[in-house]
């Protein structure tokens, strides 16, 4: 538990160099998310979920980025655990207009349940914290003069060690500086 938590901190410690990166003009980007995970059952079904990303564009097509996701199954009080996932995530974009920016994402990070006693399903036993891997796309769609602000749609599959879940988000998005 303690290297998921340490895990959380370092990715979440990567937000901020973003900003401090972001003094090169257009080369940070910030988001927030919120959406819809597909759980199977035996991890509570599916349910709300959010997100918090920052990413550093390399090139015009090439971005890095760390998100922390949370999400909370739709099951009664007490009887599932929340879900956290810290991610690296490898962004590649096109860029078919300025205002129109899709993508593709892989990303890899670490997942655990956040779970409060006293659970009557106890999940920790046969979920102790894993490996998750996650490949998405979809689209940033800029507007304004400058093309700072923007919102997102991302359809993704997050894949665990012995199962997986189909994700949809919808989001904001702020570049840190013009456009890349």
């Amino acid at each position: 538990m303690l290297s998921a938590r340490a895990l959380a901190v370092v990715l979440v410690g990567c937000l901020f160099p973003t900003c401090a990166l972001a003094a090169d003009p257009g080369r940070g980007e910030i988001g927030l998310d919120v959406g819809y995970a597909d759980l199977v059952e035996e991890k509570g079904g599916g349910g709300p979920l959010a997100a918090v990303r920052g990413g550093y564009h390399f090139t015009s097509w090439f971005e890095l980025e760390a998100e922390v996701a949370g999400i909370s199954p739709d099951c009664p009080e007490g009887e599932c655990s929340d879900l956290w996932m810290a991610l690296i995530n490898f962004v590649f974009n096109f860029h078919p207009t300025p205002s129109i920016v899709p993508y593709l994402i892989f990303g890899i990070g670490y997942t655990d349940f956040e779970q409060e006693p006293p659970a009557v399903v106890i999940l920790e036993d046969q979920f102790e914290g894993q490996a998750v891997y996650q490949t998405a796309f979809g689209s940033r769609f800029f507007f304004g003069r400058e093309k700072r602000t923007g919102f997102r749609v991302e359809v993704s599959e997050t894949f665990f060690e012995d199962d997986h879940s189909p994700n949809a988000q919808i989001g904001i998005v702020w570049r840190l500086g013009s456009q890349p």
